[in-house]
């Protein structure tokens, strides 16, 4: 297995959800929900995530900021934040800003790498954050507007030959940590979505799969590369009666 390090963070930026009010207290944040009438209070470094974030700084001003506040590693750092806005998000706490999500639009993973580049596996921190964006486009836009999406920024890309197998695999494999590190754990969905996405910019010829098992009912989705699923085992996904393809 190659190593996978850091990537650079995207410049996206978050903010509170409108129902979520703080206010900060001495060396803490209290934040209430209103959806749920919960008080929480954030203390230390985490409520000086929220501040800063809350400020409408990008992801990567945030860092930058912490590191020399707090004179830490930008990775420990780096870690640190992706962990608390994947919580918040999951929360319903913050979401990303309209102008945000354009600008990250998930092909930050290689920034700088020409399309005709070999594979550039992505860090499992950087895969983390695609899955956090790849939820918050879910419940923005719902998953067929999430699939025209990918449609157009994806799948309209040239396919090319002689793709990096052991890449392949590697960027699966970090996407796959990713997912059971996230808080929650993300869903087949996100992690087929946004694997999907990170191969198929490069040119990898990749499939998105997804099908149905009918008694109990249960939904599934998976990628297939020279048609063998690489982030499932075809025991698995032979269970399932798949659907028609959505994405070239």
């Amino acid at each position: 297995m190659r190593g996978i390090g850091l990537s650079p963070l995207p410049a996206t930026r978050f903010r509170p959800c409108s129902h979520v009010v703080g206010t900060e207290l001495l060396a803490t944040v209290v934040l209430l929900d209103l959806a749920s009438d919960q008080y929480v209070t954030l203390t230390a470094v985490a409520a000086r995530m929220w501040t800063l974030t809350a400020q409408g700084l990008s992801i990567d001003s945030v860092v930058e900021r912490l590191c020399e506040e707090y004179e830490v590693s930008r990775s420990d750092v780096s870690r640190d934040l992706v962990t608390q806005l994947a919580e918040w998000t999951t929360r319903g706490w913050i979401e990303p800003t309209l102008d945000g999500l354009p600008r990250l639009r998930l092909e930050s993973v290689a920034s700088g790498v020409p399309e005709t580049a070999d594979i550039t596996v992505p860090s499992v921190l950087y895969c983390a954050l695609a899955i956090m964006v790849a939820k918050a486009f879910l419940k923005a836009v719902r998953f067929g507007g999430t699939i025209a999406w990918l449609r157009r920024r994806a799948g309209a890309r040239p396919l090319r030959s002689g793709s990096d197998r052991q890449a392949v695999v590697d960027t699966a494999w970090a996407v796959a940590l990713a997912g059971a590190l996230y808080p929650g754990r993300a869903k087949c969905l996100e992690q087929s979505l946004v694997l999907y996405f990170l191969l198929r910019r490069h040119g990898v010829s990749v499939t998105y799969c997804h099908g149905i098992y009918p008694f109990p009912f249960q939904a599934h989705a998976w990628v297939e590369y020279e048609s063998q699923p690489i982030n499932d085992v075809p025991e698995h996904t032979r269970r399932y009666a798949r659907l028609p393809d959505l994405l070239p």
